[in-house]
């Protein structure tokens, strides 16, 4: 396993940040990860996205997925007139409570078996669909004088429920997904990636990540490939140029 850089991390306060914002220039100069799971909204024209080593070019009507393991950055192309998003952060922890055994909210996060899991364009109707719960879901966030007010915490938690349902249909619906996702074996993955993602100076051999989860090392590395495309000894972050 390579070794992570801790330069790359940026670090949320709190379980959940949601901010919309409009820019006429890159914000961000480079490569970076967080420490939470963030959605990117693109509202405007002309933009580009560096997931690893793959490059995109985006257009207004794109969802941007990132967990706290894709190192990644987003940028202006130079036609690019402005940088319209919204942008939602939150830990996984924070809403996973509301899960179930048929339905995970996480699933868009954890199950990830194709070659650009990181983008969704969307259609006008789900756009604003979205975007109507972002909008309900931030004013809650920034509403003055509304941080100690009853039931607050509760209907912010529960809007982005909706959000994560509403993203997670459209992520199945995008990548043809069945009701049939073995949702223990992603969850099992995710908690393999992120010891591997928390312990980035060591060399976790797969002897040891199977011995840490008790689970044959063949069946985790097929396993690990089923869920991700990709095997442990793969799972790395590219070096940014």
């Amino acid at each position: 396993m390579s070794g992570r850089d801790l330069q790359y991390k940026e670090n949320l306060s709190g379980d959940f940040f949601i901010e919309h914002r409009v820019t006429q220039t890159t914000e961000k100069a480079g490569f970076h990860i967080h420490d939470v799971f963030e959605f990117l909204l693109i509202l405007s024209d002309g933009m580009r996205c560096v997931v690893g080593e793959k490059t995109y070019a985006l257009n207004r009507n794109t969802l941007l997925l990132f967990s706290n393991m894709d190192l990644h950055f987003v940028s202006m192309l130079p036609s690019a007139m402005v940088n319209d998003r919204y942008l939602l952060y939150f830990r996984p922890e924070y809403i996973q409570t509301l899960s179930s055994a048929s339905t995970n909210l996480l699933e868009c996060f954890f199950y990830r078996p194709f070659d650009d899991p990181n983008i969704l364009a969307l259609q006008e109707d789900e756009t604003r669909e979205l975007l109507n719960l972002l909008v309900q879901i931030d004013g809650q966030y920034h509403c003055p004088g509304s941080g100690d007010a009853f039931g607050r915490d509760l209907l912010l938690k529960f809007l982005l429920g909706q959000f994560l349902v509403k993203v997670n249909l459209i992520y199945r619906r995008s990548h043809n997904l069945s009701t049939s996702v073995d949702t223990d074996a992603y969850s099992r993955i995710y908690n393999i990636m992120n010891l591997i993602h928390q312990n980035y100076a060591e060399d976790l051999s797969l002897d040891c990540l199977a011995s840490r989860f008790f689970i044959n090392k063949y069946y985790m590395c097929s396993l690990f490939k089923k869920v991700t495309g990709m095997s442990p000894n793969s799972y790395s972050f590219p070096a940014s140029s």
